[in-house]
């Protein structure tokens, strides 16, 4: 999701990277929500199986 909202609490608010619907949340606490840079948004996209992939080998799975 790319984030276009925060509110004071515990939800954050945007547009699926998978198929650009909205509205989309997710909760803080309860979505194990990652932050990423624009420049893995645009790897993931270009390349999903790479990405995932390397995605793994960096937290050891």
């Amino acid at each position: 999701m790319l984030c276009t909202c925060v509110d004071d609490g515990d939800e954050v608010g945007g547009i699926s990277l998978n198929d650009a619907s909205y509205p989309r949340a997710c909760s803080l606490s309860g979505c194990a929500v990652t932050k990423i840079s624009l420049d893995d948004v645009i790897a993931a996209r270009a390349d999903w199986v790479a990405y995932l992939e390397r995605r793994k080998a960096e937290f050891g799975g």
